[in-house]
């Protein structure tokens, strides 16, 4: 009788056992492009913290993908730690010197550290590689406003009401020209920018 819990006691023990060590098996057997497909998902989901754990896998098991630095760098940035951003986001451009968002995302960072220069430069770039795009001119021109350069941070402000006439350029832009002096032309493209903002309410709406 106690011979045979005994041996029940062991098959259990052998049976936890085995559940172990093969699911630490299905964990090891994971890719690098899974753990990357799980630190998207995770980080559409708002858990960039797991993101982050599951892009250290990826990246410990393949340190070549640019988009793997990417992606952690953009992860980092939503979690407040800008300077481990801009290490990956750096990394990334060594690896991919010629994606826009790279260096649209890298600028931004520059921006929350208040380095505008470095902001400026990163931007330019990317309107570059992708000047129809109209993010990298609301970003250059906030740069530039902040430095105080009114007449560079309306010469992207402009830029940014032509690609995309929204209430979020109208605004800067009437934002900028307010604080230059210019309250009439200002006051028109804030008037704007609340029209563009009610049709953006009332097609949300439908």
């Amino acid at each position: 009788m106690i011979m045979g819990k005994i041996i029940n006691q062991c098959n259990i023990f052998a049976l936890l056992l085995f559940c172990l060590i093969s699911l630490s098996l299905f964990a090891c057997s994971m890719s690098a492009e899974e753990y990357y497909d799980s630190a998207f998902n995770k980080g559409m989901d708002g858990n960039t913290a797991a993101a982050i754990v599951a892009l250290d896998k990826a990246i410990s098991i393949d340190s070549t993908k640019w988009y793997y630095f990417g992606l952690r760098g953009s992860m980092k940035y939503r979690n407040g730690d800008y300077l481990g951003a801009l290490k990956d986001l750096s990394h990334s451009i060594v690896l991919n010197p010629n994606d826009y968002m790279l260096f649209l995302m890298r600028g931004k960072t520059f921006i929350a550290v208040r380095d505008y220069d470095a902001a400026i430069k990163d931007l330019s770039r990317s309107s570059e590689i992708l000047p129809e795009r109209v993010m990298p001119y609301m970003y250059r021109g906030f740069s530039k406003y902040m430095k105080r350069d009114i007449n560079g941070a309306m010469a992207d402000f402009n830029l940014a009401v032509e690609l995309c006439p929204s209430w979020k350029t109208y605004f800067a832009r009437g934002i900028t020209r307010i604080s230059d002096g210019d309250f009439l032309k200002g006051l028109i493209d804030l008037f704007y920018a609340i029209i563009n903002m009610e049709i953006n309410i009332i097609e949300s709406g439908r």
